[in-house]
């Protein structure tokens, strides 16, 4: 047996196939676990496949689908609609769930990558991290911008210091200034404290993850940038070469040059050209 399931917050529109005979059963359901794990049973051990679409709500129940021992496809939603072409009709759940499993019956499914639980918590982490890195920034700027008000310019990047936070509560402002620089100061304390504990365990995973290791060998890669790329590339095996592709780059150096290029100029050459114009710079790229 095939499924779909069209997933939203209060309902679970679902549409089963069955691939002897070509009917769909279709059922329609509260968008809970219970119902969920009712609707699973009641087919007791014959669902294969569940197709379901990549939006709000799919982690939960992709979990579900597997914990039972369904295999889940994930879909990306605006391309398994743009499949269907110009509607004749109007759009509904109903219509939704049945083209989704039409879709997965012709293996025409536009698959959208199921990442493993451990690298969706690390996606979780990171994206929390750069969101309250943007809303630290955001305060640090209305911060500025009122003391630039009251008579005290600052480099906008020391209200991001704990030393510029200090001198900052150490101006002597107008009450009503103070009032909303302390509570200005208090957000920011407690999103720099926020921050710092997410980036002491991203640092510990960084550590321990062979994964991490290998990425921090790249130069300009540290313990933050590595899991951030961990957490949104995942495993780069899952890309495909294109034709053509070199298994492996070249070893970085000077690059190599084509028997019909011309030689390039030396050091001293180089240093001159600006000097030279137009016409010297090009008769000192092709002289030998």
């Amino acid at each position: 047996m095939l499924a779909a399931i069209d997933i939203h917050k209060a309902v679970f529109q679902t549409a089963v196939l069955n691939r002897t005979d070509g009917e769909i059963a279709e059922d329609r359901f509260q968008a809970s676990r219970e119902a969920l794990r009712a609707w699973i049973e009641k087919w007791d051990g014959t669902l294969e496949v569940v197709a379901i679409e990549a939006t709000t709500g799919w982690r939960w129940v992709a979990r579900e689908l597997q914990e039972h021992g369904i295999e889940v496809r994930l879909t990306d939603p605006g391309q398994a609609s743009a499949l269907q072409g110009k509607r004749k009709r109007p759009k509904n759940d109903r219509l939704d769930a049945r083209w989704l499993v039409m879709l997965l019956a012709r293996e025409l499914l536009p698959g959208a990558w199921l990442a493993p639980e451990d690298i969706q918590r690390l996606r979780d982490k990171t994206r929390l991290r750069k969101a309250l890195t943007d809303d630290h920034t955001r305060w640090a700027q209305r911060l500025h911008s009122l003391l630039v008000h009251e008579g005290w310019p600052c480099s906008r990047g020391s209200l991001l210091t704990a030393s510029g936070r200090r001198w900052v509560a150490a101006l002597r402002l107008h009450p009503g200034a103070r009032a909303q620089i302390n509570a200005m100061l208090t957000v920011m304390a407690a999103l720099a404290h926020e921050l710092d504990t997410i980036d002491c365990e991203l640092r510990r995973l960084a550590k321990r993850d062979e994964r991490l290791r290998a990425l921090q060998q790249i130069y300009g890669i540290g313990p933050i940038l590595a899991c951030t790329i961990l957490a949104e590339l995942g495993d780069a095996t899952r890309f495909r070469r294109p034709p053509g592709h070199p298994r492996r780059w070249p070893r970085p150096g000077r690059p190599r040059l084509r028997r019909e290029d011309p030689p390039r100029p030396s050091g001293q050459a180089r240093r001159a050209l600006p000097a030279l114009g137009a016409r010297g710079s090009r008769a000192a790229r092709v002289s030998p």
